[in-house]
């Protein structure tokens, strides 16, 4: 059993070990179950008085502190030449860092689990997005530290700046503890905290030839209703390393109403979830720890990469409101619905309906989609064609400030 996310149960126990020397197994009993864990990683990183994590914030460093604090319970060695971190600078020069372990294996490759524990600032808990990737790392953390005989070294990657465009991941990239070349696939967890009805989503499933027979065989023990999304090409951490060739995996359990929003309170947040998602993700981890047969890599997705500008590189400044559904690649944007009083909702568009244009552009995949609004402004009108119950039809909708 995890024990080192026993650490905190409030906001007191967290000023309490912030001003202490106290390490983080000693705040409570090592007695709690791994949901209980992962649940008081969430509260603790997406409580109030972290102030949602934000590029530069006091908070941000103060929850680097804790994964640092965490990690090291869990029995992972300091992956950067002895050191927890692995420093860079943010858009204004800001003092950033990622937090890296690693679990050491006998051969010269190695593997990277990761997720980001920056948010985007106040008024934004983010608890899914994503405390819930750190309490699923930890978990993993733990399960692999355990294991006595590895073909392959498992770094654990706590990123910074994910939400800003992805920095501290293309800072590891750019720097990496061990050669990129010797790099054997990176798996990612972003947004794991509200899984429903089973559905879990995994992107990246076609950059390795093995990918697909791998998940399946794990999940013959997990029954998941996987969606396998093969292409590699994505907003998250794992893009990175797509592009330098990496087979990657990014565990994703769907959006919601709550996305990017104040309503991404560790309250709504499935504990249990978090677990079972960090058990198969685990479980692929250690079999590919153990393997020493190479993957074989493919570039599912590198055409999506291709259609990136300068435009639409960095963060988007508006919001739809649409949620879509992850598990369609191509076609359309299918939605799985939209956010309450969204310009989405406003302009008529709901669930099950298919986006094939805005603007005149047309939308084949979610890139498509985030370039089609990476040049607009807030309170911009754009025109949408879409599909419903087979009928073409058009609206317009008024972008709002992406908060």
């Amino acid at each position: 059993m995890i024990c080192v996310r026993t650490v905190v149960q409030n906001s007191v126990v967290l000023t309490m070990l912030a001003a202490s020397s106290m390490s983080p197994r000693a705040a409570t009993e090592a007695s709690d179950t791994p949901t209980q864990e992962a649940k008081r990683v969430v509260d603790v990183l997406a409580a109030e008085n972290m102030a949602g994590r934000g590029n530069g914030a006091p908070e941000l460093v103060k929850a680097r502190e804790l994964v640092v604090g965490w990690m090291k319970e869990e029995g992972v060695k300091p992956g950067m030449k002895g050191e927890w971190l692995q420093e860079f600078s943010g858009p204004n020069q800001e003092a950033l860092a990622n937090v890296v372990g690693f679990v050491p294996g006998s051969g010269k490759e190695w593997i990277v689990v990761g997720a980001h524990y920056d948010g985007l600032g106040a008024g934004h808990p983010g608890a899914d997005d994503n405390a819930s990737g750190i309490a699923a790392l930890l978990q993993i953390a733990s399960r692999v530290a355990q294991e006595k005989e590895l073909a392959r070294s498992v770094y654990f990657v706590a990123f910074a700046g994910e939400e800003i465009g992805l920095l501290g991941s293309r800072a590891f990239v750019s720097a990496p503890p061990q050669p990129i070349e010797d790099l054997a696939a990176m798996i990612n967890l972003d947004t794991v905290g509200r899984l429903e009805k089973d559905r879990l989503i995994v992107f990246g499933t076609g950059t390795a030839e093995e990918f697909p027979e791998i998940l399946r065989g794990v999940n013959y023990g997990f029954k998941f209703d996987l969606a396998l999304s093969s292409s590699g090409a994505g907003a998250s951490d794992h893009t990175p390393f797509f592009e330098k060739g990496v087979p990657v995996l990014h565990f994703f359990s769907g959006t919601n109403e709550d996305y990017h929003r104040a309503g991404d309170v560790p309250s709504k947040v499935d504990a249990d979830g978090i677990v079972r998602i960090a058990d198969f993700a685990g479980e692929v981890a250690v079999h590919l720890a153990g393997a020493e047969t190479p993957l074989t890599f493919l570039p599912a997705g590198a055409e999506n990469l291709a259609k990136k500008t300068p435009a639409t590189s960095g963060p988007r400044k508006v919001s739809l409101g649409t949620i879509p559904d992850f598990s369609k690649e191509s076609g359309g944007i299918l939605l799985s619905g939209v956010m309450p009083k969204s310009a989405a909702e406003e302009a008529g568009l709901k669930a099950k309906d298919l986006l094939v244009e805005i603007d005149g552009m047309k939308l084949d995949t979610i890139e498509d989609f985030q370039a089609a609004l990476a040049s607009k402004a807030p309170g911009d009108r754009i025109a949408i064609r879409y599909v419903r119950e087979g009928e073409t039809k058009e609206t317009a909708a008024v972008l709002r400030e992406r908060k």
